[in-house]
Parts: structure tokens; sequence; C-alpha cells
């Protein structure tokens, strides 16, 4: 579980890093916080192993925005 995070925060950090700074830091902070935020929430109300992981992988998505 926590693997899916640290594997899609590390492989989309640079990507989200040269996207943040095409379109905006603002806007890729708070397109991060909100990935992050909503990921979050899907983790705590998830009900099998699967879903676990894949929201945490969304939140790792979200953390490289951030």
């Amino acid at each position: 579980m926590v693997d899916a995070y640290v594997i899609i925060f590390a492989g989309l950090l640079l990507t989200a890093g040269a996207l943040g700074d095409r379109f905006g830091r603002r806007r890729a902070l708070q397109l991060g916080l909100v990935i992050f935020a909503v990921a979050s929430g899907l983790a705590a109300l998830s009900s099998s192993t699967a879903q676990l992981i894949g929201a945490r992988a969304v939140m790792g998505l979200g953390a490289a925005f951030v």
C-alpha cells in the first residue's frame, strides 16, 4: 500500500514540476491539493485493499503536483 504512493510520486515528480513551470506554480499547487484531498477521502472510505492501493496511487499523483 505504501509503495503505490511512492512509485507514482517519484515517477511523476519531474513531469509535474515541468507542468507547474509551464502552466503556473499556483495552479499546479491548487490542483495537487485538490487531487490529494479527494484521494485521501477515497482512501478513508475504501472497503477493499485494491481500492486503498488505487487511492494511495492517486494521492501520489497529487503529491507530485504539490
